[in-house]
C-alpha cells in the first residue's frame, strides 16, 4: 500500500470540568479531550469507547500519585532531625560541646556577661548621659556661649580697615578714625545726595515712609513725609487712617505737588476697594503715581438705563477698571444676574427664565445678548445696578 503524507492540525475538543461533568459524554476509543479544571490546572483524558467522561481518570492521575507519594517522602525526611545519616560535627566544620567560653560549656544556650569577654569597665550609659571629666567641664565653663554671649570685663576686637564692608565689629579705634568721613556729606556734582545722614540722603533720593490721614471720600491724599524729593522712580509707602472712596484720587507728598494715581496691576485709575486702610506703596513714574500694592479684593459698583434693544447685533457692555471675577446685575423685579469670569453663558436665577444670556469677557470688561427680549438681555428700558469684584 502506498504511503500518503498529509500536513494537517488536529483540534481536540476543550471545555470546563465542570461542563464536562455535566454532559458526561462516552468518549470515543482513543479519543483525546481537554479539561479546565477548577483549581487552573489544564489536564486531559482519553476515552476507550465504553466509560463516561466522569469514568474516566485523568492521563497524568498515576505521575501525580508518584509525586505526592515523593513529596511526603521529602517532607517526613527534612522533619527527621535524629540525624539519620549520621553525620559527624567534623564533617560539617562544626565546633564540638567539648569547648567552652570562659569556663562555659557550649553543651547549651549560655549567657555571657561583660567580664566574661574582658568587658568589665563598659555599662550602657547612652551618649547623651555620658559624664565628662572634671577638668573638661572647668574649661567649658570658662567660654562664652554663641548665642547672645554675656561678656564681662574688657574685651576686644581687631581693627578693621577703613575700606572694610564685611560683617567685622567696629570698636572704639575703629569708629573714632572714620568719623570724620562718615560725617562728610558726598556733594550732588559727584553723584551724592549732599545729606549727612542715611535718612536724610534716602528722603532726598525719593525714598521714605509716611501718613495720610485724608477723608476717604477726599481725593486730594496728602501725605506728610518732611524732607523727601520727588524724583522719576521715587518709592515711597504711605500709611492711610482711612480707605480711599473717591474717585480719580491723587497724591502730594510733603507738598510736591497732587498727581493722579494710577493702579499698577491694571494701568487705570483704582477702583473703590484697591486702596484700604494700612500701608501702600507707589512708584513715581514722572507723570503719575503708580499704585504697586492694591488690595487684593477690588469691587466696582455701578448703573445703567437699558435701551430696549436685544440679540447678538444689540449686546450690552460694561467696563469696570478691574479684572472683573465675578459680576452681579439686579433687575427690576429682583431677580440676580450673576456671571463668574471665564463662563461663556449664564442666565436669571429665576426658576421661569431659561433664555440664555451669551457672555464675552475681557480683561477689564464683560459684554452679553440674549436672542430672547430685552428684558431677559436686562436690557428694558430701566435702571439696573450692578457690582464687580476683582
Amino acid at each position: 500500500m502506498a504511503v500518503q503524507e498529509f500536513s494537517a492540525r488536529v483540534r481536540h475538543k476543550r471545555d470546563t470540568s465542570a461542563n464536562w461533568t455535566t454532559n458526561d459524554p462516552v468518549l470515543l476509543d482513543g479519543e483525546v479531550i481537554i479539561v479546565d479544571t477548577d483549581d487552573g490546572a489544564v489536564r486531559t483524558k482519553t476515552g476507550d469507547g465504553v466509560k463516561t467522561y466522569t469514568k474516566l481518570p485523568f492521563d497524568d492521575e498515576a505521575v501525580r500519585s508518584i509525586s505526592a507519594a515523593i513529596q511526603e517522602n521529602l517532607d517526613t525526611h527534612a522533619a527527621d532531625k535524629s540525624n539519620p545519616h549520621e553525620v559527624t560535627a567534623a564533617q560539617i566544620g562544626a565546633v564540638p560541646t567539648s569547648r567552652t567560653v570562659n569556663g562555659k560549656a557550649l553543651t547549651e544556650n549560655i549567657t555571657l556577661a561583660a567580664t566574661d569577654v574582658g568587658l568589665g569597665n563598659v555599662d550602657n550609659t547612652s551618649d547623651a548621659n555620658k559624664p565628662i571629666s572634671t577638668a573638661t567641664q572647668a574649661a567649658l565653663n570658662l567660654k562664652a556661649p554663641l548665642d547672645s554671649p554675656a561678656l564681662t570685663g574688657t574685651p576686644t576686637v581687631p581693627t578693621a580697615t577703613e575700606s572694610s564692608d564685611g560683617r567685622q565689629i567696629a570698636n572704639k579705634e575703629f569708629v573714632l578714625a572714620n568719623a570724620a568721613s562718615i560725617e562728610t556729606p558726598i556733594s550732588i556734582a559727584t553723584g551724592g545726595t549732599g545729606q549727612t545722614s542715611a535718612l536724610n540722603a534716602a528722603l532726598a533720593l525719593g525714598r521714605g515712609w509716611g501718613t495720610c490721614a485724608t477723608a476717604a471720600a477726599t481725593s486730594a491724599k496728602v501725605v506728610t513725609l518732611s524732607g523727601f524729593v520727588r524724583n522719576v522712580g521715587a518709592v515711597v509707602g504711605v500709611r492711610f487712617t482711612y480707605a480711599n472712596t473717591a474717585t480719580s484720587p491723587t497724591l502730594n507728598v510733603n507738598g510736591t505737588g497732587a498727581t493722579l494715581i494710577y493702579d499698577g496691576s491694571t494701568g487705570a485709575i483704582p477702583v473703590s476697594g484697591a486702596m484700604v486702610a494700612g500701608t501702600h506703596f507707589f512708584q513715581f513714574s514722572g507723570t503719575q503715581w503708580v499704585l504697586l500694592n492694591p488690595a487684593s479684593a477690588k469691587i466696582a459698583t455701578g448703573s445703567y438705563t437699558g435701551t430696549g434693544t436685544y440679540g447678538s447685533s444689540n449686546p450690552n457692555s460694561l467696563s469696570f477698571g478691574l479684572t472683573p471675577k465675578l459680576v452681579i446685575i439686579l433687575t427690576q423685579y429682583g431677580y440676580p444676574f450673576l456671571a463668574i469670569y471665564g463662563m461663556a453663558q449664564s442666565r436669571l436665577i429665576a426658576t421661569t427664565v431659561t433664555a440664555a444670556i451669551i457672555l464675552t469677557w475681557s480683561t477689564t470688561s464683560l459684554s452679553w445678548y440674549c436672542a430672547s427680549s430685552a428684558e431677559y438681555q436686562l436690557n428694558s428700558t430701566n435702571a439696573y445696578n450692578w457690582i464687580a469684584i476683582g
